[in-house]
């Protein structure tokens, strides 16, 4: 192997070390189980896209996400959208409807009954399908779970994917202080075991949840589909990927060193 092509062997492995180090650092900021407060998403696009514009520029529901979204931040508000109902606020196949897929029934946790009981309105189902109602209804539920997992030490940190997981599944599966998300905390804590997604999953059967919670909990998909928001979120933070994804990119030195050695 001549000089020149050692040399640049070595410099391919030594960025591609580079990147690696890179993809750590961001992945263990994301999933610390400290939960710091960090303000960064809150702040909000001022443009309106032009064509093939980046994510910082406003997109279809952005306004509506600003306007309704009682402070969530607006990645956390597009990755869900984009997860619930692939942005399409007329969705209405199941027991949730629209934008954020809002529970109409018993089968989705009755989360447009409650909102009516409590703000004494009297949306229906086909209000649902207004992605403004929608946004302001599913938003504030989502805000009540933020404010619940305050009042358990909680601090909200959406570049944080415990964080964000632990909020969607609060949604998708239930978040009540009797037999909800709530519980689980209050029992990871109890048993000294970091707050942490994973956690919640393997120990909600543990936690004296309800049956129907642990059950939701437990399957796979499910699972898979809280994941799915936190990395969409993420996604839309420009943020590197998880360890979850470690060992994807372990074979890019080699790749490296083969492309450049054929």
């Amino acid at each position: 192997m001549t000089l020149p092509l050692k040399l640049l062997l070595r410099f391919l492995i030594a960025f591609s070390r580079y990147l690696l180090g890179a993809v750590k650092r961001g992945s263990e900021k994301q999933l610390k189980t400290s939960l710091p407060n960090s303000g960064k998403l809150l702040s909000v696009p001022s443009e309106r896209p032009k064509s093939g514009s980046g994510d910082s520029k406003m997109r279809a529901f952005d306004r509506i996400f600003i306007e309704e979204g009682r402070d969530l931040p607006i990645p956390f508000l597009r990755a869900l959208a984009k997860r619930e109902s692939g942005n399409n606020p007329k969705q209405a196949s199941g027991p949730a409807w629209g934008l954020l897929q809002v529970g109409i029934d018993a089968r989705a946790g009755n989360v447009l009954k409650s909102y009516n009981e409590r703000f004494k309105t009297d949306f229906t189902r086909r209000d649902m399908l207004d992605p403004r109602l929608n946004v302001r209804v599913a938003s504030e539920l989502l805000a009540r779970i933020v404010r619940m997992y305050k009042a358990e030490g909680m601090e909200p940190d959406w570049e944080n994917g415990n964080w964000v997981g632990l909020v969607t599944a609060g949604w998708n599966a239930g978040y009540s202080r009797r037999g909800g998300m709530v519980r689980v905390i209050r029992f990871l804590k109890t048993k000294n075991i970091p707050v942490t997604l994973s956690a919640a999953y393997a120990n909600a059967k543990h936690s004296g949840a309800g049956k129907g919670f642990i059950k939701r909990m437990a399957q796979q998909k499910r699972q898979a589909w809280h994941r799915s928001v936190v990395a969409s979120t993420f996604a839309e933070q420009g943020i590197l990927p998880s360890p979850e994804s470690k060992g994807k990119f372990q074979w890019l030195p080699l790749a490296l060193a083969l492309l450049f050695l054929r």
